[in-house]
């Protein structure tokens, strides 16, 4: 595994941000900036970020409000108030010191999850900050009436029980059914991946798998909201390239019917690059499932076709279907 450097940044408001920065051997021929997602770290993308360094790519990724070590005695709770603009303008803030170190140097920004909607909202926000958009495991959006009643939880805790509470009820009713269809089941998390090493290892890990609080709900709608916004995608700029990947079986992305929903919303705004990748079998998070090592080369070879060397023009791959040896975006 390639060396990883830790270091820190400062946010638009003074909040100081951990970072980890993974840099190849030889010359930077692109940037990945990774975003994380819910009760989880930039840490658990190391041998992630090791393989893209393997093949040139320099690695950029922060520990989010709320989470790892920039928020290690607050894990889950983002802030009191506007939450979700901050881990956009954060994400934004960490995107101009990479792009400062690496001058000319395309930026792909990959967001997984909640990360995924994070990167999104950045993208309608301005499109020009980044070369390429990846998105992994994105999240299906609720329907308007869980949305409606969710966000009225979320504010109502927030006034009675305080935003830094935890949101235990809303944990069990908006994640607690990821892992139904996975039987018999061996751990509470089985849905994150068909690796039993990286499930165990994630229960293990103090700084993941955290109930998160009152107000990072809030946030939370607050970011699906903007993230599925049309005048938002609307604005994302035509020549972005942008990839969508998933498991087949991923719970939190109505196993693979967002990657079509999101891709198609895209393409009817106006976005020529936009091509789709689902793996059969794979779950919630590809970059740790048994077939990683198929999803990194693939990654990376959509990387150098459609930023490094430019943009060459989406080929659609045919979504929910089982047979998908040798189809590459």
């Amino acid at each position: 595994m390639k060396p990883v450097m830790e270091s820190t940044c400062k946010a638009s408001d003074g909040t100081t941000l951990a970072v980890r920065t993974t840099l190849p051997a030889g010359p930077v021929r692109g940037v990945v900036q990774i975003l994380h997602g819910m009760a989880e770290h930039a840490g658990r993308y190391d041998r992630l970020a090791g393989e893209l360094a393997d093949a040139g790519l320099a690695v950029v990724a922060h520990d989010q409000r709320g989470h790892g070590a920039t928020s290690p005695t607050s894990l889950g709770h983002v802030a009191d108030r506007d939450g979700w603009g901050l881990l956009v303008e954060d994400a934004l803030t960490v995107g101009e010191l990479a792009r400062a170190q690496h001058p000319g140097a395309p930026l792909v920004l990959l967001g997984h999850s909640m990360g995924s909607l994070v990167a999104r909202t950045l993208a309608a926000k301005d499109s020009r900050t980044i070369d390429g958009l990846v998105l992994s495991g994105t999240v299906a959006l609720p329907g308007r009436l869980e949305r409606v009643a969710g966000l009225a939880i979320a504010r109502a805790s927030c006034r009675l029980r305080g935003p830094g509470r935890p949101a235990r009820l809303l944990d069990r009713v908006l994640n607690g059914g990821f892992n139904r269809a996975f039987k018999p089941a061996r751990t509470s998390f089985d849905w994150l991946s068909r690796d039993e090493a990286v499930v165990d290892d994630y229960i293990a890990d103090p700084a993941a798998g955290f109930v998160c609080s009152n107000g990072f709900y809030v946030d939370l709608f607050t970011g699906l909201g903007q993230a599925f916004d049309r005048g938002g995608v609307a604005s994302v700029r035509s020549d972005l390239p942008i990839h969508l990947l998933a498991g087949e079986e991923d719970p939190v992305g109505d196993r693979g019917g967002v990657v079509a929903d999101v891709a198609a919303s895209y393409r009817r705004a106006g976005v020529r690059d936009v091509t789709t990748r689902l793996y059969s079998g794979g779950r919630h998070e590809m970059f740790n499932e048994t077939s990683r090592e198929e999803v990194v080369a693939d990654l990376i070879a959509w990387i150098e076709g459609h930023v490094v060397a430019g943009s060459q023009g989406g080929d659609v791959i045919p979504l929910r279907r089982k047979e998908i040896d040798g189809d590459r975006p």
